[in-house]
């Protein structure tokens, strides 16, 4: 997959091009049947952000996100997308129209074919509705489509319908609009080793500005240099060795390889929810209940 990060280093193929925009926030069961349509019209190519474009609308209301921009690069490169170009969504951008917007793309994506989500807009103040787009495609000349709503079990299939499953912990409500296993893809960040001093090293992922389940301790699979691993992890703030309040990702592999804390990404998949985060009394109660989360999240991942 190729990966740009303007539109002006963008290099235009020889081959017609279909094109999308949109967030893709998870690249859920909704967007991939819209990417397989992608594929099939032309080559495929998306525009996404770095930043949710609410960060920018209404910052005090910006969802959390479903995945970290490597894992959603990292998924769409798995659905088979051609090219990707990522950009930073700013105040101008959202100032544009409909028409400014498509023909600014235009200049260095001469896209024939533009699929959109049903419910897609585009430009300033979501002017640019079905209606305007599809004026502005006889205009502009390209054709556009509009895929018809994924629905599951009566419901939307979508990225606000997923976070709120995540948030209370329905996992596999949110599987099966994800179409995979909630995970989380970041890089290993090193912590104060203080997990090794009782017998039990984990990784530390940062999970800043993610959607995520309710704080605990869970069963999960760690992924990485094409191996998996099993595991137990903490989802919260652990508050019997730490004062911080911001949550992270600490992971304790049964196998644990000291090489894994130098890797860039890792995946985390969420498997079992074991219980609650609590505080303990000392390390001692601690170490006591890791052992026993550590025999229950084997016996659930055998």
């Amino acid at each position: 997959m190729r990966l740009v990060r303007s539109l002006e280093t963008f290099e235009s193929p020889s081959k017609p091009i279909a094109l999308t925009v949109g967030f893709f926030d998870g690249v859920h069961l909704g967007h991939r049947q819209l990417l397989q349509k992608l594929k099939s019209t032309g080559l495929p190519v998306v525009i996404t952000f770095e930043n949710h474009p609410a960060q920018v609308l209404r910052p005090d209301a910006a969802p959390p996100r479903l995945c970290t921009t490597p894992h959603k690069l990292k998924l769409l490169q798995e659905v088979g997308v051609e090219s990707v170009i990522l950009l930073n969504f700013t105040r101008e951008m959202s100032l544009q129209s409909a028409e400014e917007f498509l023909q600014t793309i235009r200049k260095h994506v001469p896209f024939h074919d533009l699929l959109l989500g049903s419910d897609a807009t585009l430009g300033k103040e979501k002017h640019g509705d079905r209606q305007h787009v599809q004026s502005l495609a006889k205009e502009l000349r390209f054709k556009v489509a509009y895929l018809d709503l994924v629905s599951m079990d009566g419901g939307k299939v979508s990225s606000s319908a997923i976070r709120e499953y995540i948030r209370k912990g329905d996992l596999t409500a949110a599987e099966s609009m994800l179409g995979r296993k909630f995970s989380i893809y970041a890089p290993v960040r090193t912590g104060a080793g203080l997990g090794k001093t009782i017998g039990f090293p984990t990784l530390n992922l940062p999970v800043e500005g993610l959607c995520l389940p309710p704080l605990g301790v869970y069963a999960v699979r760690f992924q990485a240099l094409d191996h998996t691993w099993k595991g137990v992890a903490n989802l919260g703030i652990a508050p019997t060795v730490h004062t911080s309040r911001e949550p992270i990702l600490e992971v304790h592999l049964f196998d644990y390889d000291s090489g894994i804390a130098n890797l860039t990404h890792v995946e985390v998949t969420f498997e079992h929810y074991l219980r609650p985060e609590k505080k303990f009394d000392g390390l001692d109660s601690l170490k006591a209940q890791i052992a026993h989360d550590v025999l229950v999240a084997n016996d659930f991942l055998k």
